[in-house]
């Protein structure tokens, strides 16, 4: 599965990020997958590509959160790009664009994708930045137990964003030594948010994740009907 990226950046200032996600939203984009009931662009037939053309896409943020190196940034990659990238420490945070295509609705969503810095020096701005987040991704190592733990002050963090719009993500479960599941379920049932396992770096449950986010999408933030 592939989605076509608008724009990436990565800045401290809060004005400057919030001036790219703005201007961001001007750029004309189109998706090719096949997801859920999100269809190609060149599935649609003439009629319903003319009536696209006539509705702007609904707009919608997704903030990727959590300790540094559990590998948000190579997550973001494969949803984003479909494929893995190895990247640096992210500073502050990393913005990418991107639309997906709702078919049974004949329009669109355009995504604004935040992948926080999980550093704690970054944290003076962060929290402002989940304000209007549709669906919140909490990412943690499970081969660390200490990323696993931190969970629950990163819960704290986003303790304004309900609940139901939240997914615990277990990244790296293609390495060995990963954290006994019981244990990711136990801190899953007492956050009361559910959870996923993928590997970024081989794309393992990354469909999986992509449904689970498009259901959060369809169910809080509903293209509005003709």
């Amino acid at each position: 599965m592939h989605f076509k990226n608008v724009g990436t950046t990565d800045w401290l200032s809060e004005s400057l990020i919030i001036h790219m996600a703005v201007n961001s939203l001007s750029i004309s984009i189109r998706l090719y997958t096949n997801i859920c009931n999100m269809t190609s662009t060149n599935d649609l037939s003439t009629e319903q590509r003319a009536l696209q053309k006539e509705r702007e896409p609904l707009i919608v943020k997704i903030s990727i959160i959590g300790s540094g190196g559990v590998g948000k940034s190579c997550l973001v990659s494969r949803l984003v790009h479909g494929e893995f990238k190895e990247s640096k420490m992210t500073i502050g945070l990393n913005i990418e664009t991107w639309e997906i295509v709702d078919s049974s609705k004949n329009g669109s969503y355009r995504i604004i994708t935040t992948d926080l810095g999980g550093q704690s020096q970054f944290r003076f701005f962060q929290q402002s930045l989940l304000s209007g987040s549709s669906v919140t991704l909490l990412v943690f190592d499970m081969t660390r137990y200490d990323s696993l733990l931190e969970l629950e002050e990163w819960c704290r963090f986003t303790s304004k964003i309900p609940r139901e719009r939240q997914l615990i993500v277990g990244n790296k479960s293609d390495l060995e030594d990963t954290i006994p599941v019981s244990e990711i379920e136990e801190i899953s049932k007492k956050m009361g948010i559910p959870w996923i396992a993928v590997s970024a770096k081989t794309g393992l449950n990354i469909d999986k994740l992509q449904k689970m986010i498009l259901g959060h999408l369809c169910e809080y933030c509903e293209i509005p009907s003709e």
